[in-house]
């Protein structure tokens, strides 16, 4: 009785187990079967392995390479990204003559870009302005640097005044001169030119150096303080020049190096007027005698 019950057990547990295989699935099984239920085509296993899908596979990606390959190669044998090598065969003539035409034509053309501008003419009561503030500046500039060489034309009355030799008399031209320096060095200091009209520094050294060199002439005048007067002289027509330059340069615009060109010609005539006027004077005592 208990062998026949033992076969009978037995039997079930070998159903029992062909049932769990039946029904048990492995990962890789599992997930195989639910791509199939997306769609996806399920990819064979090697128990199941189908050679018509394997070759099919393989030509379609063979495929798909060569149309990569063909579409690379049409890309670099495109005209626009291939190099175009141009050989020469030019002759030098014929380069020299087309870069001479090349020039030529840029030449032409730039000439024809520049318009011509309409010149317009000063008026009459432009002109007529413009002499007058040229014989201005002419006249200060004349009179107020006269005094530079006035001790000059008188020197050999001076040495025999005050009794001093060519050495010391020389001192008299010089001291003018380091005057002017000085003065110079001291209007670009306190930045006189910007601060004050030209017009009041120009009357102001001529005058000053005008008031100076009469103080020559006073009595009782040692060469010492001829000295100090001739500095101050030179100090204060440093006043003059500078400034009738500069409203020279700033008045005239369309003729401005001519008028600055009669200012620098009216510094040379007034310095030289002390001579001119002595040889003027030397030529009528003569012509009396």
């Amino acid at each position: 009785m208990s062998k026949t019950i033992d076969i009978e057990l037995g039997k079930s547990n070998a159903i029992i187990s062909k049932i769990t295989k039946s029904t048990t699935k492995t990962p890789l099984e599992s997930s195989n079967t639910h791509i199939h239920n997306q769609g996806i085509k399920q990819h064979p296993t090697t128990q199941q392995f189908d050679s018509s899908e394997y070759n099919e596979r393989r030509k379609f990606f063979k495929d798909q390479t060569n149309n990569s390959n063909t579409s690379m190669h049409s890309i670099s044998t495109s005209p626009l990204t291939t190099r175009q090598i141009n050989i020469n065969t030019k002759t030098d003539s014929e380069i020299y003559a087309e870069r001479r035409q090349f020039f030529h034509n840029r030449i032409t053309n730039h000439n024809s870009m520049v318009t011509t501008s309409t010149i317009t003419l000063p008026t009459s009561s432009e002109t007529k302005g413009a002499v007058i503030v040229s014989c201005l500046l002419v006249f200060c500039t004349v009179f107020g640097m006269c005094t530079w060489f006035s001790a000059g034309a008188v020197l050999s009355q001076l040495k025999i005044l005050w009794n001093i030799d060519d050495s010391s008399a020389t001192l008299l031209t010089l001291g003018v001169n380091f005057g002017f320096l000085i003065g110079a060095l001291l209007s670009v200091h306190f930045n006189l030119a910007d601060k004050y009209p030209p017009s009041k520094l120009i009357s102001i050294g001529a005058i000053g150096a005008a008031v100076l060199n009469v103080g020559l002439l006073l009595p009782n005048v040692g060469f010492g303080v001829a000295l100090l007067l001739r500095v101050g002289t030179g100090s204060f027509m440093a006043l003059v020049y500078p400034m009738a330059v500069k409203v020279a340069a700033s008045h005239f615009i369309d003729n401005r190096g001519i008028a600055v060109g009669f200012v620098v010609g009216s510094v040379g005539l007034g310095s030289a007027s002390p001579h001119l006027g002595k040889y003027y004077i030397y030529i009528n005592r003569r012509e009396r005698e």
